[in-house]
């Protein structure tokens, strides 16, 4: 699961003052932040109308980058660019469709990504790609959201005949689930309007509602015939000072193991009972693989901070603030190799303006 902070506003979480260490959740002393080394992975030299989307690392040595042309704040008629990074070099393809790259699931020789068109470029293009026996395809063409605001989202690709996306055309209208059967796509409309999808084998799902505005959504579960409002007190595990009450993440590996995210905070169900698992700046969390998320520390506000949050599987906090030479620094988002080293993808002042780098973030 990729997370691109650009689109994706948070709030302000305060900081245990004059440290840089998190309070963390449930009154905990405090993580002290581990050293870890950022090594830039110096990207070929982008335009600098040029900004990376989207980044996914299947392996330590198996890294991919998506760029798009974003002048004027808008998606250009300039096809987006995909860097593929083998542990030794950088390798350059053009994607055969307009738009940018937000999301990309699947298997290293065989994976898909949602395109984005941006909302206001008549030149733009909405649909998957696929990359499969090494060149990129145009797997299939979806509806053009009314809102640049509301992208497809919940790409999951279950198995090589089970791939699933979501997409929304505007809020007055019901989402609609999309499923590839390895031979025909099918669709369905669902009479509510959802974000933050989490697929299960089944067909179990689970997603955020947010019919009733922006500042509020609600966890719902599909059994596989309908959707159910879940009992989640969206003030569960508030900070004192303010509240974000938005569901923007949700990872289950179970019925029985899931996790919710909303801007200040963490929320763990077990089956019976859920609970604060852990608080504080997560500005996109991204799964580990071993019960515990990364994310990109944020205030919600400029999004200029410049490190790493890392939550143990206790909930346990520690930050990682940025080590290096580059200046002006401001994380975007980031992807976890399995068993490996964190990637993390942003910019930094340069001497014609803003440059965007890759790091790689290993202790």
């Amino acid at each position: 699961m990729i997370i691109d902070l650009v689109s994706r506003g948070r709030r302000r979480v305060a900081l245990c003052a004059g440290t840089v260490m998190l309070c963390v959740a449930g009154g905990g002393a405090p993580a002290v932040a581990a050293p870890h080394r950022w090594t830039d992975m110096r990207l070929p030299a982008l335009a600098k109308s040029m900004r990376v989307t989207a980044v996914n690392a299947f392996r330590p040595k198996d890294v991919w980058v998506f760029t798009a042309d974003t002048r004027s704040g808008m998606i250009t008629a300039a096809k987006p660019k995909a860097f593929h990074w083998n542990g030794v070099k950088w390798r350059r393809f053009t994607l055969p469709r307009r738009g940018q790259v937000l999301e990309v699931a699947g298997r290293s020789r065989d994976f898909w990504t949602t395109v984005d068109s941006g909302g206001m470029s008549a030149s733009g293009w909405n649909g998957l790609l696929r990359w499969k026996n090494g060149r990129w395809t145009v797997a299939k063409s979806l509806p053009r959201p009314m809102d640049g605001s509301y992208p497809h989202t919940g790409l999951t690709v279950l198995a090589r005949d089970d791939v699933r996306v979501f997409t929304r055309q505007e809020r007055q209208k019901p989402t609609r689930a999309w499923r590839y059967d390895g031979r025909t796509w099918k669709s369905k409309g669902f009479g509510r309007f959802l974000t933050a999808f989490e697929v299960l084998p089944g067909g179990r799902m689970w997603a955020a509602d947010t019919t009733g505005g922006e500042d509020e959504s609600f966890l719902y579960r599909y059994d596989g015939k309908r959707w159910k409002r879940q009992a989640v007190p969206s003030s569960l595990g508030c900070p004192k000072d303010h509240c974000s009450r938005l569901i923007w993440f949700i990872e289950a590996t179970s019925e029985k193991d899931l996790v919710v995210g909303y801007g200040d905070r963490l929320l763990k169900w077990n089956g019976a009972a859920r609970s604060l698992f852990a608080r504080g700046p997560l500005g996109g969390p991204v799964s580990d693989g071993a019960g515990g998320f990364w994310s990109v520390e944020t205030d919600g506000i400029d999004l200029t901070w410049d490190g790493l949050v890392r939550v143990a599987p206790t909930g346990r906090l520690t930050t990682h603030p940025y080590r290096g030479p580059a200046k002006g620094i401001s994380l975007h988002g980031l992807a976890v190799a399995p068993k490996g080293p964190v990637f993390v993808y942003g910019s930094a002042k340069s001497s014609t303006g803003r440059r965007f780098h890759l790091w790689r973030v290993s202790p």
